[in-house]
């Protein structure tokens, strides 16, 4: 869900910068460029869901098209470069209760300092990249 966001993040960071330069103009008040936003998103929401549905399909076709897997792996019942792994989960005490209190945003944050706290704790074999925390 991260990488997700991370990357939804990014476009719409782009498609605000895109708004911007089409609306912004000399002379326009603050409520005339919320008003103006308020009736682009409202236009625009329909489109989005579609449009990430689609990118999404289309990302997975591509991963399993480019993915090739051969008789031998088929019958071993293994992928190329598979290999086993841990998983932990923690379950926070009070997180729950925190989320309640603080805006999602903070929360979000929290969330993050956290996973980046347990990347920085657990060893990666030296063969592995450490995921980057920021897109």
């Amino acid at each position: 869900m991260r990488l997700l966001i991370d990357g939804l993040t990014g476009a719409a960071v782009t498609m605000r910068q895109a708004a911007l330069q089409v609306l912004l103009r000399p002379g326009a008040t603050e409520l005339e460029l919320a008003q103006t936003f308020e009736v682009l998103a409202h236009d625009a929401e329909p489109l989005f869901g579609p449009m990430v549905d689609a990118l999404l399909r289309l990302a997975l076709r591509h991963s399993f098209e480019t993915e090739a897997i051969n008789a031998v792996e088929r019958a071993a019942g293994t992928l190329p470069g598979s290999r086993e792994v841990a998983v932990a989960f923690a379950d926070l005490v009070g997180f729950t209760r925190l989320g309640e209190q603080m805006p999602p945003e903070d929360l979000g944050l929290v969330a993050i300092r956290l996973a980046d706290l347990a990347r920085d704790v657990v060893e990666v074999p030296s063969n592995l990249s450490r995921p980057s925390a920021t897109p």
